[in-house]
């Protein structure tokens, strides 16, 4: 259980680092994941440098002009379970909605999925509440706390607020 954010971005920082999911966090407990999705929107804006993801955005992004194209991510090789953790809870939702297309048949990142279909971002909280309707019930039951819990988040909250 992550009990502060010390913890949760000390797990923030052993995912960067390569460790396996299962030893960066208690991946049994809901507080866990929330405190991962607070603690990487934290850190990449305080320590940039962790995150240094193979996702990476083309196009011309701070442009407004009417003729811009719009940012696409594409990953330079198949990401492992510690760095789509990661780029779940990404600051940028074109990362989170990228990430979302690597976890199906990576139950280990349900609990992430669950998170994500209370995303502020339309677009991504709509792909994870479609994988989420396509997951078997079996591994739904073992994230039902969390649900629960990010069920009564509201849209554009914190991850705190849950």
């Amino acid at each position: 259980m992550l009990t502060s954010e010390d913890e949760s971005y000390e797990a923030v920082r052993r995912l960067a680092a390569g460790v396996a999911l299962d030893q960066a966090l208690d991946v049994t407990d809901p507080e866990s994941w929330i405190g991962l999705d607070f603690g990487v929107r934290e850190l990449a804006w305080q320590r940039p440098e962790l995150f240094h993801s193979n996702a990476s955005l083309s196009g011309r992004r701070l442009s407004w002009d009417a003729d811009a194209s719009l940012p696409t991510v594409t990953w330079r090789h198949r990401p492992d379970d510690a760095e789509l953790a990661l780029a779940l809870c990404h600051p940028d939702g074109r990362i989170r909605e990228a990430a979302l297309d690597h976890t199906e048949e990576r139950p280990a990142l349900l609990a992430l999925v669950v998170i994500r279909c209370a995303d502020w971002a339309g677009p991504v909280r709509e792909r994870a509440r479609v994988l989420l309707s396509e997951t078997p019930p079996h591994r739904l039951a073992a994230h039902a706390a969390l649900t629960l819990r990010i069920g009564r988040r509201p849209r554009a909250a914190s991850p705190k607020s849950c």
